[in-house]
């Protein structure tokens, strides 16, 4: 495993920029945070401003800093911050986990208590697509599906028993949209999932198999939930019962010879006299 290039000071922007963590109590406060999101472009806010009671997370670039800590000031928010300089903090991070990950066993390409980066898990997968699947005998098969905001590819691992399967895709549309990467699949979630915002999404390769229903949303969040009603029906296909001899040898050898004769009058003893005679002539029947 390759180690992560250092950061450089001269080349990185994090670099002295500073997180910050705010916590409204009123309204008022809200609708201040609010406000700076949408009017401040120097500002990075993490999450949106929209509740009481709940923390803010904004990256500020060093240039901007004073300015952005008057206004909060001004407005008596509490205030702490995170991050004193992001970048030691990235890098710090990175050193580490190079540590962490050159301790791992051979052969194991990512942790799943742990961090993993984006190159890492796409080696995963595709080594799932070249052998384990077909070790356990699954149908596996990795698929470029469209482009992150960012430019980076989507790959979906389908990992099924049968090539023809049902397969589900949800999106939060946070950093990537499947709208025009995926024309075989059908979208079904059509209904708002926060205030008047059409965000979540559902994909399946059936088409008329589900229906959308919202449903009140749990505690305090700002999003519904959302019920999602089959309306279809799987066909299965049927696998045929084979047995051979050696099935049907271990069946008469574990009758109890003492048990009473069935409707044939045939008692157990004789079956079990018989056996080498009787499995091929019944093997052929079952199969047949």
């Amino acid at each position: 495993m390759k180690p992560h290039k250092p950061f450089k000071k001269n080349s990185l922007s994090l670099y002295r920029y500073k997180v910050y963590d705010m916590y409204p109590s009123s309204i008022e406060e809200v609708d201040f945070l609010h406000e700076l999101m949408l009017t401040d472009d120097n500002l990075d806010f993490w999450e949106e401003p929209n509740r009481m009671g709940g923390k803010v997370t904004v990256m500020v670039a060093p240039e901007h800093q004073s300015t952005f800590v008057g206004a909060v000031q001004a407005e008596n928010l509490i205030m702490s911050i995170r991050h004193e300089d992001l970048g030691e903090h990235v890098q710090q991070f990175w050193e580490d986990y190079d540590t962490r990950r050159s301790q791992r066993a051979p052969g194991i390409l990512i942790d799943f208590d742990d961090f993993n980066t984006l190159e890492e898990i796409e080696e995963w997968m595709y080594s799932l697509e070249s052998s384990e699947c077909a070790a356990q005998g699954l149908f596996c098969e990795v698929r470029n599906i469209g482009s992150t905001y960012e430019g980076r590819d989507i790959l979906s691992l389908r990992r099924l028993k049968k090539p023809d399967a049902a397969v589900v895709i949800t999106e939060d549309s946070n950093s990537s949209t499947l709208s025009t990467s995926l024309p075989l699949y059908t979208q079904y979630i059509n209904i708002s999932t926060r205030g008047e915002i059409f965000m979540d999404k559902m994909y399946c390769n059936v088409r008329n198999a589900y229906t959308a229903k919202g449903m009140p949303p749990i505690q305090r969040s700002d999003y519904i939930m959302v019920h999602l009603l089959p309306t279809y029906i799987q066909h299965l296909t049927n696998e045929c019962l084979q047995v051979n001899d050696a099935d049907l040898q271990r069946v008469f050898f574990a009758l109890n010879s003492y048990k009473a004769k069935g409707p044939d009058n045939i008692s157990p003893r004789i079956l079990k006299l018989c056996v080498c005679e009787l499995s091929p002539i019944f093997s052929h029947i079952f199969n047949k």
